[in-house]
């Protein structure tokens, strides 16, 4: 029984070291850009001077809308950019790894 078990982690410890030694690093890929910020309305050219708007409701609740969805975009862009970044750092630390295996 000791001798079945030994035997078996022994396969599997170099079953282990195979795959390590032949596993290639994955390259990350970046996130894509969330696209072009909506653009302000035609009714909303004098905001910025004059504090007031020339939109209906419906053209300002619909700007609104899509500035909203806009910023939805840009927070998961920006948490992708940071499981990207991970990823990269992980990718960069395996091809060290992986150079250094190639000198032994």
């Amino acid at each position: 029984m000791k001798k079945t078990i030994s035997t078996i982690c022994t396969a599997l410890l170099f079953s282990l070291s195979v795959h390590h030694a032949y596993a290639a690093c994955e390259t990350p890929g970046a996130p894509d850009a969330p696209g072009a910020k909506p653009s302000l309305p035609i009714c909303m050219s004098g905001y910025k001077s004059t504090g007031k708007h020339d939109c209906s409701s419906t053209e300002a609740e619909n700007y609104i809308d899509k500035i909203n969805d806009y910023m939805k975009k840009l927070n998961t862009y920006a948490a992708d950019a940071i499981i990207y970044a991970n990823a990269a750092q992980q990718f960069a630390k395996c091809s060290a790894e992986e150079a250094k295996e190639g000198l032994k």
